[in-house]
């Protein structure tokens, strides 16, 4: 399934953020094992990119966040987020986001990075 997020874009002095929100209906008690977020994004510095969950009552957890390589020259970086990656899995052992039956509707990915 491919979805096609809502983008948002924020500038505050020399930090950029970009975000996209995927709205997904997904009605069960435990977190998705087998999805894959492909990313591409053209930078310089050292980006940061984070995925995290919204559920509908708007409990929220920060699912992976990782730096990209640091780059002095504008360059381009494709990566993927697996949801069977160690760090996620870590991250969602600490979460009370399915510690009882949770129904969540959006994924967020964002990249904070400086030009």
């Amino acid at each position: 399934m491919i979805l096609k997020p809502q983008e948002s874009y924020q500038k505050s002095g020399n930090v950029s953020v970009v975000t996209e929100v995927f709205t997904v209906d997904y009605e069960y008690d435990s977190f998705p094992s087998d999805f894959v977020y492909q990313y591409s994004v053209r930078y310089t510095g050292a980006p940061l990119v984070q995925l995290s969950v919204t559920r509908p009552d708007g409990l929220n957890s920060v699912l992976t966040s990782t730096s990209l390589p640091y780059s002095y020259n504008e360059t381009m970086f494709t990566g993927m987020l697996f949801s069977t990656d160690d760090s996620m899995k870590k991250n969602l052992e600490n979460s009370i986001l399915f510690s009882f039956p949770a129904y969540f509707n959006s994924f967020t990915e964002s990249c904070f990075f400086r030009p």
